[in-house]
């Protein structure tokens, strides 16, 4: 398996396990936040 936290569709992993495990889940989703309140009226998709 690849050591590519990014895939072309995002993140992948078995869930529970890094990447996606809860602690990096929470960084990464606290890290999209701040870049989200950031950049106000930027066109943007989050899924």
């Amino acid at each position: 398996m690849s050591k590519r936290l990014f895939g072309t569709d995002g993140i992948r992993s078995v869930a529970g396990q890094a990447p996606l495990d809860p602690p990096t889940v929470r960084r990464f989703g606290l890290a999209l936040a701040r870049r989200l309140i950031r950049e106000p009226g930027a066109a943007r998709v989050v899924l």
